[in-house]
């Protein structure tokens, strides 16, 4: 028993699976964990600060979220041209993709700061929170193009089977974040004055474009910048349509799940700084193992591409049957989110201690932990559906089944403002809405 569970650890698909989950999961779990310091650094110096940042964090996040298209599209194109030898197929493509995030970035970052004050009014910042959330606003800005052209580089490599170098890159620069947060919210005597906020938005810029930069050097020192021509651009309409024919489906996918996180936050925000506080902390654990799920996400985007599943089998390479791929995956996401969900369970007075000692804040958390328990093994197997759904080329149908969770989430969410269900009902909202995904995704990976 024991060597047949050994040998099918060991298979083929399973060691194809692993070489880009594995990889992927450590470079995306390093941002929530280096979120959850951030947090617990901002939070020890103070609950406006922490709010401010909660805040702004979670309207900058789903800013970038919306353009995710540019990572998860790019890995899935790269991908095919990649297993079809197409070189420069690979070059216009991914040269198109990066001035894309350059140029959405730059667009993004003027708008936040034309309609910032707007932003935080709409938002619903207390009063005595909204200097500080102004303040950490103009200075995440800077960070905004760096961060789009990092999604786009990290989809690139990984459309090209690399996931290590992502992982290096996502790892070197959230370590650089954790450090320069340290050193500049709480200051070193004699040497670098405290900041608070404001250094905490400053060492995640930096973190940001040096990121990039790591990013790039790899490129050049694997001479890749020269072997698909990246510093030339090329007008491909083919090309232009490729890339966003499949990137307005997920663009909007994304844009109706954010709506919902936004709405949710800021019903949070308007029950009070300590309702958001708890929020904010709880959310930090459910990203935490979301994002480490998601790795299997990012191996079904890669490989379900090469698989004998093909839309398109001119762009397509045949390396495993996609039912063994897509049953693989799914018992490889199951096998994280239960991970997760007894670690938190065991784990659950511990981990809200770390965060906070306020005990209004902790008591808030404490209601909604058998939820954040339950969502662990829940998300894990709707996170992989959809990057399975992205390898099959289903956004469309992805698009249409999110635009009836938005609402669920969004729905719920305002009910629990004017009903004042509390932090409780936004949770439950936050569940019913995976729990719609969840269906509808198993639903849609059957072919």
């Amino acid at each position: 028993m024991i060597r047949i569970l050994l040998n099918k650890f060991l298979s083929p698909v399973n060691k194809s699976i692993m070489n880009m989950a594995f990889p992927s999961m450590l470079g995306l779990m390093t941002e929530p964990l280096m979120g959850i310091f951030d947090t617990i650094l901002i939070g020890q110096y103070g609950t406006r600060e922490l709010a401010a940042a909660a805040g702004i964090s979670t309207i900058l996040s789903s800013a970038m979220w919306l353009f995710n298209f540019l990572s998860s599209a790019t890995t899935a194109r790269v991908a095919a041209f990649h297993g079809a030898k197409d070189d420069e197929s690979i070059g216009i493509y991914s040269v198109l993709a990066f001035t894309s995030a350059m140029l959405i970035g730059i667009i993004l970052a003027f708008s936040f700061k034309i309609f910032g004050n707007s932003v935080i009014d709409i938002y619903g910042f207390p009063g005595e929170v909204r200097s500080f959330a102004g303040d950490y606003l103009n200075i995440r800005l800077l960070g905004i193009p760096f961060t789009l052209l990092l999604i786009t580089g990290i989809g690139f490599f990984r459309g090209l089977q690399n996931a290590l170098i992502p992982m290096y890159v996502s790892i070197a620069a959230n370590l650089l974040n954790l450090i320069l947060d340290i050193l500049l919210i709480y200051g070193v005597e004699g040497y670098i004055p405290k900041m608070g906020i404001r250094g905490a938005a400053w060492a995640t810029v930096i973190a940001q474009i040096s990121g990039f930069l790591i990013l790039l050097l790899f490129a050049l020192r694997k001479g890749l910048i020269q072997k698909y021509n990246l510093y030339r651009f090329k007008w491909s309409i083919k090309m232009f349509k490729q890339l966003y024919g499949t990137s307005v489906h997920l663009f909007m996918r994304t844009f109706l799940l954010l709506a919902g996180f936004l709405v949710s936050g800021s019903v949070a925000a308007r029950m009070g700084t300590v309702t958001q506080a708890a929020n904010e902390i709880a959310m930090k654990l459910w990203l935490l193992g979301s994002f480490t799920i998601d790795a299997f996400a990012v191996a079904g985007q890669a490989l379900i591409g090469t698989s004998d599943y093909s839309p398109q089998k001119k762009y397509r390479w045949t390396i495993f049957p996609a039912n063994v791929l897509k049953r693989n995956l799914l018992y490889w996401g199951i096998a994280v989110g239960l991970f997760f969900a007894v670690v938190y369970l065991l784990l659950e007075n511990s981990l809200i201690g770390i965060f906070t000692g306020d005990e209004r804040v902790m008591l808030q958390i404490t209601l909604i932990f058998p939820l954040l328990v339950f969502a662990q093994p829940l998300n894990a197997i709707t996170f992989v559906g959809d990057g399975i759904l992205i390898g099959m080329e289903k956004t469309k149908f992805m698009m249409q089944m999110m635009f009836i969770a938005g609402l669920i989430f969004i729905l719920f969410s305002l009910l629990s403002l004017k009903f004042d269900w509390g932090i409780t009902g936004i949770w439950w909202s936050l569940t019913a809405m995976m729990l719609w995904r969840f269906v509808t995704n198993l639903y849609g990976i059957r072919d």
